[in-house]
């Protein structure tokens, strides 16, 4: 049984797979037998601290970069309303580097402030760590002593170094695309009110979903209310401008709650490979199972992969054909991964299927 967030108990899903023909069988105890289900709520509260100390760090360096983009280029997106002018305002390819690799500003780690402020490779860090030390709990106990946790981290780090750049160029490029939305949109009475050169410039880290939501809502409310006079249209502005920082913070929120659960997924998976690496796992009888939380927000992408199982160093294959190796699926993903034991079936077994 697993406890689910509204306190009830639901039973989880579970087959045994059993086969005439020599294939092995899946054994395992079910999660409140067992303290796992305490590791991956430790694991959760450390993805969550993650991503609360990434937020002002992401929030920093969206201000920072919509600074650096040349103002000249803006202000063509606006007068023509010319999304392709956005690209302009970019500074490749140096731009792009400081965004995937910046830390924290300069002005922010020569402050002498206290408690200290910790940078951003110190928070991933930390969420490496409660990734080794969700590993740990899921390994058997006889070999948590023997595994080179060093050497695990080493693997991990190297892996999010290339990992997360990818990652946060792609952030920037979505982040592009906002504004470039937005810049389609200028021509639009109701954006008058809200959209000038800097304000523009401080929207970047928008996606362009949420770009495209800001100019609806800003119809709406330009289109469909009151007669537009200049106190109307002052408050007009005023409400949008804070819908704006709402959804800066919600993009700064998703991205370092990604960021922690990638953090402590690498860290974990870097302990199973170094384990088997050095002899202490069984590759025919150690598995990776993917779980999920079992309750009624599981999305249909994490419940299609819900208990399948995959080799240490293998991928796992959904229901659906989709590939996936370790969480997070998706943006906001809750699932963790635990290790089985498979059982090779008895001889008897085997003798009455040949």
């Amino acid at each position: 049984m697993v406890p689910t967030n509204d306190g009830a108990l639901r039973e989880m899903r579970w087959q045994v797979a059993e086969s005439g023909q020599g294939e092995a069988v899946l054994m395992r105890k079910r999660l409140s037998d067992t303290p796992e289900e305490e590791a991956f709520l430790r694991a959760d509260e450390a993805c969550d601290k993650c991503a609360a100390a990434m937020k002002a760090s992401i929030l920093g360096r969206m201000q920072a970069a919509g600074a650096a983009l040349r103002r000249p280029s803006l202000a063509m997106a606006l007068a023509y309303a010319a999304p392709s002018a956005i690209r302009l305002a970019f500074k490749p390819p140096e731009h792009a580097h400081a965004w995937a690799t910046e830390m924290l500003a300069a002005e922010q780690s020569s402050q002498k402030a206290w408690p200290k402020v910790l940078s951003e490779s110190e928070i991933i860090d930390e969420a490496v760590d409660a990734g080794i030390e969700l590993g740990l709990d899921t390994l058997p106990a006889k070999i948590r002593g023997k595994v080179d946790v060093g050497a695990a981290k080493k693997l991990a780090r190297k892996r999010l170094l290339a990992g997360m750049f990818r990652q946060n160029v792609a952030a920037y490029e979505e982040s592009l695309r906002g504004l470039e939305k937005l810049a389609s949109a200028a021509r639009l009475p109701s954006m008058a009110t809200l959209v000038d050169i800097e304000r523009l410039a401080s929207m970047f880290g928008l996606t362009s979903r949420q770009a495209a939501a800001i100019v609806r809502a800003t119809e709406a409310l330009f289109n469909y209310g009151p007669k537009n006079t200049k106190a109307r249209l002052e408050s007009i502005r005023r409400a949008m401008v804070r819908q704006i920082q709402t959804a800066l913070e919600a993009r700064a929120e998703v991205l370092g709650q990604t960021i922690g659960r990638e953090a402590i997924s690498t860290g974990q998976q870097a302990l199973f490979e170094t384990a088997q690496r050095q002899g202490l796992l069984d590759e025919e009888k150690q598995k990776r199972e993917w779980v999920t939380r079992h309750d009624e927000k599981v999305c249909p992408i994490c419940d299609s992969v819900d208990g399948v199982v995959a080799d240490i160093d293998q991928s796992f294959e959904a229901e659906d054909g989709s590939i996936l190796f370790q969480p997070p699926a998706h943006p906001r993903c809750r699932c963790s991964i635990r290790l089985v034991t498979v059982k090779t079936p008895k001889r008897a077994t085997r003798r009455r299927a040949a």
